[in-house]
């Protein structure tokens, strides 16, 4: 039987008051490791694609559970639309959605402009750039209406986040970690999104753990952060020297 948990220990707070604390993190750690003091205003700034999304959806699965997938994703069924447009229209929802109800009601120029900040086929006509970027992405416009503040997700890629996390779940080689905790034995206990936080040498730091396995008779704690990757399981050590895990 166990005496105490970690949980008793951690920093108990809701996850938005941990994301705004500005305290140092693994993820503005990695970011200046990478980019050093060419990276220091953009140390904290939201990083967001495709690839990183896919991710936090998985993680949101197997860390929080449907609750939270619901919480902060909106799946719905939606033509393919190219990642630069998808980043366009959604500055532009971030800006004109309180006076725009459409993408087509935003003037040409509002829309190039933008597209240029992210050199979206530099070499069309304006008014082709704009045409194609209103004609691709007005229902991408519409579905941010509807999905609030969640992140839009489309039915195929929901899809690959439940196949992912099926395979973890399933797969001999992870199963034990993402088990749920036996009601009738807690010698083994799985923690999920602990948040601790500590100041050392004057510096304040913070972490948030996808998951901790403690075995209690054994005195062992495994901490378990998940990734996600294109790259083949044979080839992962790419992504982690890469984003220096």
């Amino acid at each position: 039987m166990r005496e105490k948990s970690l949980k008793d220990i951690s920093w108990d707070v809701p996850e938005s008051v941990y994301r705004e604390d500005p305290a140092l993190s693994y993820s503005a750690l990695a970011t200046y490791e990478r980019g050093g003091f060419n990276c220091l205003e953009s140390l904290y700034d939201k990083k967001d694609t495709p690839s990183l999304t896919f991710g936090s959806a998985v993680d949101a699965l197997i860390t929080g559970g449907q609750e939270e997938f619901n919480e902060r994703f909106f799946v719905a069924d939606f033509p393919e639309v190219p990642d630069t447009i998808i980043k366009i229209v959604k500055d532009c929802f971030k800006e004109f959605h309180v006076t725009h109800r459409t993408l087509s009601s935003i003037s040409d120029i509002e829309i190039v402009e933008r597209a240029a900040n992210y050199n979206y086929q530099n070499n069309w006509k304006p008014e082709t750039r704009a045409k194609v970027i209103k004609e691709k992405g007005e229902e991408y416009y519409n579905l941010l209406f509807l999905a609030e503040d969640k992140v839009v997700l489309s039915s195929d890629t929901y899809n690959e986040v439940l196949t992912a996390v099926r395979a973890l779940r399933e797969s001999p080689a992870t199963q034990r970690y993402f088990a749920p905790d036996n009601p009738f034995d807690d010698s083994i206990e799985h923690l999920y999104q602990l948040k601790f936080k500590a100041t050392l040498n004057n510096i304040d730091y913070r972490c948030m753990s996808d998951l901790l396995l403690v075995n209690h008779p054994e005195k062992t704690i495994y901490p378990i952060d998940l990734k996600t990757s294109s790259h083949t399981e044979w080839d992962f050590y790419k992504s982690f020297v890469q984003w220096d895990y």
